[in-house]
């Protein structure tokens, strides 16, 4: 639900409050690679570097085979 509601601010242009729910779907969905990928990125546009860093190695650690999660990875470590 968190993720999904997440999604509807990013569409409305509310990443405050999209940043918020998906921080919030990654805590509650401690496995969920999507959820802490989610998170990471907009961590990583509020340039909040560490805590996008811990998303984004667990996004790695949940869905090693997923490309897009590894990219998003070496974005952060470029960061």
């Amino acid at each position: 639900m968190r993720l999904k509601l997440g999604d509807a601010y990013v569409s409305v242009g509310d990443l405050r409050n999209a940043l918020r729910e998906y921080v919030r779907a990654a805590d509650l969905l401690p496995d969920s690679a999507d959820a802490h990928l989610k998170a990471g990125r907009l961590l990583l546009l509020a340039r909040q570097f560490e805590d996008a860093k811990v998303h984004a190695e667990r996004a790695i650690t949940l869905d090693r085979k997923n490309v897009e999660r590894k990219s998003f990875a070496a974005t952060r470590s470029r960061g």
